[in-house]
């Protein structure tokens, strides 16, 4: 049985979708999706979204194609008056057209990468080598990306190569993002990954040195008023939340506020990270590739376990936390963090910021107050050296104190 007899009840919608171009590509891509348990009624929008795009790119094979003209395609889709004759297309059917067409043809390996159009786009994708090679975590990479990426396109608009961009032309960029609304910790973030790229520019030979020791950053106070995370009370509070239908909830909080892991750290466990019988934890850090095992609590443990039980649905994944509709894949950072903090909301948890950052805050100074060392406490967060966790001695009210109500009668 193909995948259009699975989805289509009616023989004109499977005889519409045999008579058109690239059947086998297109069967063969809905099989997969059907088998990775999406709805039928998800999939009969993506086979009759896949003649459109057929037809709109004019394909009577599989080719490779680009981005680009798949976003020419979309353009097309949403003007196109053969389709949308009782109501107009929004950006969100454009959204869906790009959606479904990119993910057919990566599945067929059909997508060429972009290519470099000007040397900028060469140096560019040099430095993301670099960084690759580095083992950079990506989400660092990706900063990076964008950072560079946007001054590159601002220097190709003045320079014809980077040979002849001057420390003067950064200043000027910086300032014109200045006015642009850019506050000063994010200008100085971005002096540090331009500093940063003129330095490895500098090695290679594209630029002069003194533009990499030129770049400075603007002083930023690194402390902030009050502290990040809530108190931790409030983190109490969260870990005290029970809910049938939120098993899946609970576990990630006791992961972000008793091991106080990342994001990305939490998403990247797999099911094979739990040793149950010696009761440990084995987390891998996105930062200098560390890998760390934690004893596994008893209530983390519990929690861990009630999500396995009635949480997690029943999937080829092997991460801890999948998306809870299918087709189930790793859960994304940014969608744990939208979890995190939505609870936080609901249960009326006050902080500077919400989320799994938060309660990392939160359980680094509570460690703190219960008089860990700032050494133990980096050791412990996978920070490679101790200046990373003065902010929470400097947010830690009652310990400053305690210090200055310290006598110094007696001392000599």
């Amino acid at each position: 049985m193909t995948a259009f007899d699975r989805v289509f009840r009616r023989d004109c919608g499977r005889q519409i979708q045999r008579q058109a171009p690239l059947l086998q590509e297109r069967e063969q891509y809905l099989s997969h999706v059907l088998d990775l348990g999406v709805s039928k009624e998800w999939v009969r929008t993506q086979a009759s979204m896949l003649l459109h795009v057929v037809r709109l790119m004019g394909l009577e094979r599989m080719r490779p194609v680009t981005r680009a003209e798949v976003e020419q395609a979309s353009q097309r889709w949403l003007t196109d008056p053969k389709i949308h004759t009782t109501r107009r297309a929004g950006l969100s059917s454009v959204g869906s057209f790009m959606q479904v067409a990119l993910k057919w043809f990566r599945f067929h390996n059909a997508i060429c990468p972009p290519i470099p159009i000007t040397p900028f786009d060469m140096y560019l994708a040099e430095f993301l080598r670099s960084s690759v090679s580095a083992q950079l975590s990506y989400r660092t990479i990706l900063r990076d990306k964008s950072c560079v990426g946007l001054f590159l396109d601002w220097a190709g608009c003045h320079h014809r190569d980077l040979s002849s961009v001057t420390l003067k032309d950064v200043e000027t960029y910086l300032e014109a993002k200045r006015q642009t609304g850019w506050k000063p910790r994010t200008v100085a973030s971005q002096c540090s990954i331009l500093r940063r790229f003129f330095q490895y520019a500098f090695i290679r030979g594209w630029t002069d040195q003194r533009i990499g020791r030129g770049i400075s950053r603007p002083r930023v106070s690194r402390y902030e008023e009050a502290p990040k995370g809530p108190a931790w009370k409030d983190v109490r509070k969260l870990l005290e939340f029970r809910s049938p239908d939120e098993a899946r909830t609970r576990a990630m909080l006791f992961l972000c506020s008793i091991y106080a892991l990342r994001a990305s750290e939490v998403t990247n466990l797999t099911l094979d990270d739990f040793d149950w019988f010696n009761e440990t934890l084995t987390v891998r850090r996105v930062k200098q590739g560390r890998i760390q095992q934690f004893p596994l609590q008893f209530e983390i443990g519990e929690a861990i376990i009630d999500y396995l039980r009635h949480g997690r649905p029943s999937c080829k994944c092997r991460n801890l936390f999948v998306t809870a509709r299918p087709p189930y894949h790793q859960l994304s950072p940014q969608s744990l963090r939208n979890v995190i903090a939505q609870q936080m909301v609901a249960m009326g948890v006050t902080a500077t910021r919400l989320g799994p950052h938060s309660l990392r805050h939160a359980c680094a100074t509570q460690l703190l107050r219960r008089g860990s060392s700032l050494h133990d406490i980096a050791d412990f967060l996978g920070h490679k050296n101790m200046s990373s966790v003065c902010v929470y001695a400097k947010h830690d009210i009652r310990t400053l104190k305690n210090v200055a109500v310290f006598s110094l009668a007696g001392i000599r």
